[in-house]
């Protein structure tokens, strides 16, 4: 019966195993290109991931610069604020000797132009 079948039927048989030969390597051949396509995805993840973590890296140094210059504002205002200080202090001290000054002048111009006492005689 086989010898019948492989004889009558030999055309289809090589054709039926031609088919799933050509499916077999039509499948080899689209899990080779997958694999490749994959590798290719983990690759550009890998350097996605170096990107970043230089990316990260840069962020942290600039924010690190942020900071040292905020902190320098920040002394730099606490410096503003001494000076300011300062400042207010000598022109308080400007202001009295001023007005002590305008006291003491007015009082002498009040003593020269102030008539001189007449003496009283009877």
């Amino acid at each position: 019966m086989i010898t019948t079948l492989l004889t009558n039927y030999k055309g289809y048989l090589m054709a039926g195993l031609g088919c799933v030969f050509l499916i077999i390597c039509g499948y080899a051949i689209y899990l080779n290109l997958s694999l490749e396509n994959t590798k290719i995805k983990l690759e550009q993840e890998k350097e996605d991931n170096k990107n970043l973590k230089i990316a990260i890296q840069d962020t942290v140094i600039a924010f690190n610069e942020l900071l040292a210059i905020e902190k320098d504002k920040n002394s730099l205002q606490v410096e503003a604020l001494k000076d300011k200080e300062q400042l207010v202090v000598a022109s308080e001290k400007v202001q009295n000797a001023l007005k002590k000054y305008k006291e003491k002048t007015s009082n002498e111009t009040i003593k020269k132009n102030c008539p001189k006492p007449v003496p009283f005689s009877f």
